[in-house]
């Protein structure tokens, strides 16, 4: 919010809001940040937040790459021990969303995030 005031960009509107129930909600961005492996049922999560994003716009997902730390169940209340990168662009595809650039970046303590980019085709105004 800070960056967006000290730069005056007047065009980007911050919201906080709870999209899986707030049906008017739509934007040109829709970003997960380390949210999906909370989920119970992640492509349906990531369906609905899909709904949100106009044509033309983008779903951006920065999630955990698959791993086997079973700690972080209990630890960090994880459902999900992160994600295969074929599976976020299946439920992205049917979602009406086409996969984009992707960004893989691993982490001292082994993890590795997944950051990637979904775009809703322009024309596309039956999305929801």
């Amino acid at each position: 919010r800070g960056v967006c005031e000290r730069k005056a960009l007047a065009n980007v509107e911050l919201r906080l809001a709870d999209a899986l129930t707030d049906a008017k909600v739509s934007a040109d961005c829709v970003v997960l940040n380390m949210v999906l492996h909370h989920f119970a049922v992640p492509a349906q999560a990531l369906r609905q937040l899909a709904e949100h994003v106009k044509p033309g716009g983008s779903l951006l997902v920065t999630e955990l790459c698959s791993h086997d730390q079973s700690w972080a169940r209990e630890a960090c209340g994880d459902l999900w021990l992160g994600f295969e990168q074929e599976d976020l662009a299946r439920w992205a595809i049917a979602a009406g969303l086409v996969p984009g650039e992707s960004l893989y970046v691993g982490l001292r303590n082994g993890f590795q995030i997944q950051v990637r980019h979904f775009q809703r085709p322009a024309g596309d105004t039956h999305h929801r």
